[in-house]
């Protein structure tokens, strides 16, 4: 897309489709075979999953610029 002048381009229905084709391919094997346990070893781990999601970096932004338990913003 840079010959057209563009520098980033976001295709948000094929990552919606790929993953509405994931869950339903998951579900399929879970109702055949009446447990997830061949699915998961393709699936990632939780904190794998986290780290895909940037959860380092939102945590450090929660201890910079975060809230206290009654809710109201801490000033660093």
């Amino acid at each position: 897309m840079s010959e057209l002048g563009f520098r980033i381009v976001i295709f948000p229905i094929g990552t919606l489709l790929s993953g509405a084709t994931a869950v339903r391919s998951f579900l399929a094997r879970l109702r055949r075979d009446g447990t997830p346990d061949a699915t998961l070893t393709s699936l990632p781990t939780i904190p794998e999953f986290a780290d895909s999601l940037g959860m380092v970096e939102v945590r450090s932004l929660e201890q910079r610029f975060g809230t206290s338990s009654a809710g109201t913003k801490e000033h660093p």
